[in-house]
Parts: structure tokens; sequence; C-alpha cells
């Protein structure tokens, strides 16, 4: 062959590897892509699809080579289309809106409202990134100059200066920057004194009588000169709550500061009060070396005179001039900084029982948005606060492989009856509360189990990332069914937020809202972590009626609070009928599970260097009979760090409201005695303590458990392979060996987990029974509550008598 035809062979395998990238770029969803499998021919899926660009315009037609530019448009197309007669075409067809990647600055919230569109997905075109951002790029006009003694950038922002935008977030380079923050460095303040009446002081229920708007501080804490003191404002840790405040009078004389709100749901103490004193009666404490009338804990926030450290910022409402300190290698002529506007960036509002259904959004990135201040006022922990995106009575839906970063306010809500939601494989970062949460029918009296429109259930959760969570306000969890039933939260790993994993919660006492729930192979860890906030938490978190509702296969470890209850799994209020199995929990600094309420279920879990493995709470159970425990631990492994297996806060050990049977006990503690206690009060750990042999023989409320050592091969790394001695004595026991398998799945290997079936807790029948033992005290409420109404009644009208009275008197 010579040369001049190896150049044509050389030359046409150059044309065709040519076309073959030309094609890539120009159609990558049907050709070489990844998710070419996945996908089907405009013609055979889509009756329209809808290409937007950044560089697109709204003149355009929206085509592949012609995109328009906004989502605006690209709406009025799909109503469009959605009017097309398509009763003859059969599969339903469906409308795709395809964005190619960058920066998309809305200027309001995209709105879906239309409950007779089509079939509708809004995607990333393939191995691209679309950002739907809810700030402003700012120019790069900045001025170098030195403030309090640090180089800083500023610029002035007329919008800012005229009243008619200001934010509390920034983000530089894509990291966000944080107000001027006292003190610094996640520490924290502790008032000095709560505000009580003198005359109060000596009363045993002095801490009714304790200011919820104002506390004494520390001498220097608080400054009365500080600029612009109306901007400024102070987060709170007390009880389990975070309260947001802002300053109404500071009294440097008196070292009192009175804020503008007053409706904090406890005075501001440190403990909640029935952790400490109550009605006169001395009760254990939650917490150690601490005394029940201890204050609470506080951070300071956006004092222009603390503007100190690298990335922070400063904006002055008055004069609209941005401060910013630089972190190393920023430049301020090629900085990226953005400012949020807006506080939500898409809200798709149905009807319940008339549902805005099949959406999906895939692949698209939601970033920058604002705070809503004013729905943290008093606690901090009211969830009630707009979603970033927000599904309103939404069905048969799918968020995937979507990012949730840089935001102010959690990051999806799905409320209002939403149901058969799939959220998965989605990232979510940065987040200055929460990451995803529900809100549903809510009722506590026969009959408010039906499933009714506004039942929110059937939530699919799996295979997310949630991290850095709780930036702004720490109270809130990463994942919150909060009143959602049969739904399942799965192969999710969450990580550094400041309170619980996740929150499976309704109301206490009756509720039915958390029935039928699974919460399973999740990988939890490095909650609390010390910081400020945080207490009564843990890495799982429920109560209510948790018939059907199942904590399985999980990984927890790492949940460290600040005073009192960092714990493994929390069932809280009158929690019953909970199923928790083959959860592997370490590392805590309170309980691994820490249980009130009555009938659960711990069997066949590892619970590994945790103060104690197990807490009881309380012995309160409404009309259920005696003989019913608080909680069953059948066949588990239990190695506490503290050599206190078993305690309870408010009973001695012999009176214990569980059944042990055929554990494996230990403890960290090597050559200690395993022992059962009752939690101690005002710095004593532990009181009570007796042996766990001796407790065995004298409480009869053990069966066939052993004490023995327990060797892991590296706890330390979360190796909790066993070694063959505690294999076998595990087995021995019943304990079934299970594979530690939490955490998002590869893409692969995500098999769709079933819900079960929508009334099968209800129809059970331990449901009925659970109707029989309660209903008594269903009764007593409502009669009482008809009594209150009564009286209430009857006051008013003698009331109206006597106005009455005095008017026909003076005339």
């Amino acid at each position: 062959m010579n040369l001049k035809n190896v150049f044509k062979i050389i030359c046409c395998i150059a044309l065709l590897f040519l076309g073959i990238m030309l094609v890539r770029f120009y159609y990558p969803e049907t050709f070489f892509s990844a998710n070419a499998k996945n996908k089907t021919s405009d013609a055979e899926q889509y009756i329209k699809t809808i290409y937007i660009s950044p560089q697109g315009d709204d003149s355009a037609p929206g085509e592949r080579n012609s995109p328009i530019a906004t989502l605006t448009k690209a709406m009025k197309l799909v109503v469009q289309a959605s009017q097309t007669d398509t009763k003859s075409i059969s599969p339903k067809p469906a409308v795709r809106i395809v964005l190619r990647g960058g920066r998309y600055e809305l200027t309001e919230p995209l709105l879906i409202d239309q409950s007779d569109l089509l079939p509708l997905t809004i995607e990333a075109y393939p191995k691209e990134k679309p950002v739907l951002s809810g700030g402003t790029k700012l120019s790069n006009n900045w001025k170098v100059e030195t403030i309090n003694g640090r180089t800083v950038w500023s610029q002035l922002l007329p919008e800012v200066a005229k009243g008619e935008w200001y934010f509390r977030q920034l983000w530089v380079n894509g990291r966000r920057a944080t107000v001027p923050v006292i003190p610094k460095n996640s520490g924290f303040l502790q008032m000095k004194d709560l505000l009580i009446p003198e005359a109060d002081r000596s009363k045993p229920t002095a801490w009714k009588s304790s200011s919820k708007d104002g506390f004494i501080f520390n001498s220097g804490d608080f400054k009365s000169h500080w600029h612009a003191l109306q901007d400024v404002y102070v987060i709170s840790s007390t009880s389990w709550l975070h309260n947001y405040f802002t300053i109404k009078e500071i009294d440097e004389s008196t070292q009192t500061i009175r804020f503008n709100e007053n409706n904090a749901t406890f005075p501001l103490f440190a403990a909640h009060p029935v952790h400490g004193k109550f009605g006169g009666e001395d009760r254990t404490a939650a917490y150690d070396s601490k005394t029940f009338y201890e204050p609470g804990h506080y951070r300071i926030y956006n004092v222009f005179e603390a503007l100190s450290e690298p990335g922070e910022f400063y904006l002055d409402r008055v004069s609209g001039k941005l401060s910013y300190i630089p972190r190393a290698g920023e430049k301020p002529e090629s900085a990226e900084v953005v400012a949020p506007r807006l506080k939500q960036l898409l809200v798709v509002k149905g009807t319940p029982g008339k549902w805005i259904q099949n959406l999906v959004l895939d692949g698209i990135a939601f970033s920058h948005t604002e705070v809503t201040p004013e729905k943290h006022v008093g606690s901090g922990n009211n969830y009630l606060q707009p979603g970033v995106v927000q599904l309103d009575a939404v069905s048969q839906s799918t968020i995937q492989n979507c990012e949730f970063s840089h935001l102010g306010e959690t990051a999806l809500r799905m409320i209002n009856g939403s149901r058969d939601i799939e959220v998965v494989g989605n990232n979510f970062f940065d987040l200055g509360s929460g990451g995803i949460t529900s809100y549903g029918t809510f009722g506590t009296k026969p009959g408010a189990e039906k499933i009714i429109p506004t039942t929110t259930m059937r939530l699919r959760i799996t295979d997310n990332q949630f991290t850095n969570g709780g930036r702004l306000f720490p109270g809130h969890p990463a994942v919150l069914l909060n009143k959602a039933r049969n739904s399942i939260v799965a192969f999710n790993e969450i990580s550094d937020f400041f309170f619980n994993g996740i929150s499976v919660i309704g109301g206490w006492e009756f509720d039915f809202s958390v029935v039928d729930n699974q919460v399973l192979n999740n990988h939890v860890h490095h909650l609390g972590q010390g910081h400020w906030s945080g207490n009564d938490m843990a890495a799982i978190y429920s109560g209510g009626v948790g018939l059907g509702v199942e904590f399985a296969g999980n990984v927890l470890h790492d949940v460290n609070c600040t005073m009192y209850a960092g714990n493994g799994i929390y069932l809280d209020g009158d929690a019953n009928h909970f199923q928790m199995r083959n959860n592997l929990i370490y590392n805590t600094n309170y309980d691994g599970l820490h249980i009130k309420g009555f009938a659960n279920l711990a069997e066949n879990n590892i619970v590994y260097n945790c103060e104690s493995a197990f807490g009881q709470v309380s012995n309160i159970k409404h009309d259920v009979p005696v003989e019913i425990p608080v909680i069953t631990l059948k066949q588990n492994i239990f190695v506490p760090a503290t050599p206190v297996v078993y305690n309870s806060r408010l009973v001695k050990p012999l009176n214990l409201d569980i059944l042990s049977e055929n554990n494996l006990v230990s403890t960290v503690e090597k050559g200690a005695e395993v022992q059962v206690a009752q939690r101690g009060a005002y710095g004593v750990l532990f009181a009570n303590k007796m042996s766990f042999d001796s407790w065995q023989k004298e409480a009869h409320k053990d069966k066939g458990s052993v004490v023995a050592p327990v060797t892991f091969l590296n706890p330390e790394k979360g190796d909790f392979r066993m070694d063959k001695d505690t294999l076998e004595k595990a087995k021995s026991l019943g304990f079934v060996p299970f594979e530690i398998n939490a955490g998002p799945r590869p893409v692969g290997k995500r098999t769709l987990i079933p819900f079960k079936p929508d009334n099968e807790a209800i129809n059970s029948e331990a449901f009925k029974q659970y109707v029989k033992w309660v209903l008594p005290k269903w009764e007593k409420q409502k009669a009482e509550a008809e009594r209150v109404k009564k009286d209430k009644e009857y006051a008013e009208k003698k009331l109206e008598e006597q106005k009455q009275g005095i008017l026909n008197h003076v005339q």
C-alpha cells in the first residue's frame, strides 16, 4: 500500500471521528449519552421539547439550535402544548424543558399551578449543569480599604440604600460568607441570669415567672452603642429550642437586654423545666454538673464592630455599603460574589384531591436564596418556613440528580397532601436551615387515622447526600417527616448538622401521622458536634403512634450534644409500637437507645461506646395495662462506654419498665462490672447503681442475657466485625449477623423499596387494641374541652351582663 492510500485512509478516519464528535455535541441525549438507554426519541415520548439557554432569546422558537432564555417563556409554551388535543394519542404524551448549562438568575419564583398540564419534565442538557439562582452576581467594582484594622473590600449598593433590598447571606467563589458573630469560632456566650422578679425567686416554681423576652448578661457582652442595633440579632440555645431574637433595648448599667419578641416556648433555661425542679419536687437532671436554674446560651450576629475575620461581611442598611474581608487567594477583580434576593425558586401548587401530577425535575441546581427571619422568631424549631422548592398538593412526581446548595430556608418542602413523590440521588449542602421537610394531616381523635386528600404520604426519599446544614438556624433536621405517613427514608448519608438527622414526628399521645413509615439503611453521623446548640437530639428522632414504623439497617454514630440527650435513636412523647432492628449505633454522648412510651421493640442491634446502651425516660403510659413494657430489648449486643448498660431517669433499677431477653452485654471499660442504674441528679452521673447480675436476679425482667467480653476487629475505624469467640456467643443467644450497608447506593443498584399497604397499621389488631386503651383518655379530653368552652362562654356572658349593668346605671 503506497503512502497516498495510507494518507486517504487516515483522512477518512479523521473525518469519521470528527463527524461522531459533532453529532455527540449537538445530539448528546440520543448518541453516546450515559442517559441514552433511559430516553426515547422526542417523537415517541414528547409532544414538544423546549430548549433554554442563558444565551437564548425569548423571541426564538425554543429549538435545540435556537433556544429561548427563560423558564417563564418556557412555561407559556408548555401551557400552549397542553391545550393541544391529545385524546387520540396513547400513551399520553409529555412536554420536556431542557436547560443548557449556566446560571439562570430568577427575578421571581417559578410558579406551576395549572393542574391540567401534560406530564412535564424539566431536565439538564446531558453533562451540563444549569443553576437556577435566586441571587444577583455583584459587580467587581470593589474599593479596597481598611476597617477595624483589616483589609476590606467594599462597594455601595443603591438598592439597599433605597430600602429595596437587604440580605443576610453572601457567597464568594462558591463559599458561604458569614455576618460578624460574637463570639468567634463556633463558641457561645452564656446568660448570667434569668429575669425573674425578686418576689418570685423564692417560689418553688420561680421559673414560671421568668421572662421570655430578655435576660441578664455578663458585663461587656452587649454594647448599647453598637452600629445599627436594629439589625443585630441573637440566636439562643435553650432547652431543645433555638430562639431568634431582635434587640429592643440594652441597659449596660443593669446588664439587661430586652427583645422585641416574647413568644419563646419556655423561659430561657439551658434545660427544659421538667428536667429539673418541677412543682416544688426534686427531679433528676438530664445533664451533669449543672443546676436547674442555669440560664441558656447564645450568640450575637451582625455586629459591625466585630467584623474581623476572613470570610465575614457586613451590609449597612442605611448607606447601602457592603463590606467584605477576603479569604486568602481571593482577588477583587475576579471574585464571583452572589447576594440572594429570592426566598423561593420553584413553587408547584395544586389542590388536595386535584393534585398537580407527573412532574420530573432532573439534574437541576437550585442556589442562592435568602431567609425569612420572621418565620424563626421565638422558637427557631418551628418548621413551617417556606421551601426553596415547594410541592404543595403534588403527586406522582420525581426529583432526581438535583443539587440544592447555598440556601437560606429548607431546601425541599412537600405539604398539603403531597404524595407518591420520588426524591432520589440529590445532593443537599450549605443549607441555612434543613434539607427536606413535609407536612400533612394532623389528628388526635378517633377517625383521624383515615386517609383524606390532605394526608401527606408515600414520599420515597432515597440515595441522597445531606451535609453542612443548619448554618443560620441550627435547630433543623436534615430530613423531617412531619405528619407524613407510609413514607420511606432510605440509603441517605447525613452529616455535619447541629440537630437531629432524621425526624419522624407528628403530635404526641394519639397521633397517627407517622404510621407505616420506614427509615432504612441510612448513614447518619457527626451531629451536634459539641456545638452550642443541639439538646434533646438524636440521629433518628420520633414519637407518636409507631404502628408499622421500622428503623432498620441504619448506621448512626458520632452524635455529641452540648447539654443532654445526644442519642442514637430517641423515641419521645408517648412513642409506641416502634420496631428497631439491625441498627449499628456507636459514639454518642448519651444513650444509644433513648426510649419513652410503651410496646416498642429493639431487636438485633449493636450499640457501642455510647454513655449507656439504653435509657428509659418515662413510665407514663396513658391507660395502658401495666404489664406492657416501655420496650422489649431482644438479642442485641450492648457495649456502652460506661459500665451502665441500662438506666432510667425517673425510677430505680428494679422498677425499670423493660423486658430484656438474650442480650450480649459488656462494657468498653475493660474489667469494669456491668451495671444497671438510675441517672443521677445535680452532678451525680448515675445513682442507685447495681450489678447487672443482681438486677437479673432481683428485678425478674431479663431472661437469658449474658455478660461477657465483646471484641470487634477495629471499632475506632468503623469495623464492627466480631472475633470468633464474640461471634459464637452472639449467635448462641439468637443474634443474627447483618451486613452493614448504609448510605447512597451506586446508580445501577438502586432497587425500588415498596411502600406498605396504606392502611396496614390502621387495620391491624394492635391498632384496635390501642384504640381500646386510649379511648377513655380521648373521651376525658373531649369532655374537658367542652367544659372549658362552656366555662369561657359563661364568663363572657357574665362579663357582658356586668358591662350592660354599668351602662344602665350610668344612664
